[in-house]
């Protein structure tokens, strides 16, 4: 996977860095890996994310909780918040326990520095 490339290029020293200009793109059609096994794709991002950096960045929290509102249709999807404050202060709190998960289930590589 390509989150998990730009996480070991990190973690050995390596720069990742925007860059204004475009460098390749790719295609978005509902039988793509990242539409037609979204939630599976999610889980395995926080593994990676919890496995390299012994936590799970905000915005993969926040992203997955829009996913479970608007997409899934759980039976508890109404009791997410919408995006705004009220998820701003909840995806915080979560990501606050993510590195407990990290040090109980997975074997957490050595922090090198957190992603933005």
């Amino acid at each position: 996977m390509d989150y998990d490339y730009w996480l070991r290029i990190v973690q050995s020293g390596g720069v990742v860095e925007f860059l204004d200009e475009y460098l390749a793109c790719s295609r978005d059609y509902p039988q793509t890996k990242t539409r037609s096994l979204r939630g599976r794709v999610f889980i395995e991002n926080f593994q990676l994310s919890l496995r390299r950096l012994g936590y799970i960045h905000a915005s993969w929290i926040s992203q997955y909780l829009e996913y479970l509102k608007y997409e899934k249709n759980l039976f508890f999807s109404s009791w997410i918040p919408s995006p705004g404050p009220f998820r701003d202060v909840m995806t915080r709190v979560i990501q606050s326990v993510t590195p407990v998960f990290a040090r109980d289930v997975y074997f957490a590589e050595k922090q090198v520095c957190r992603l933005i």
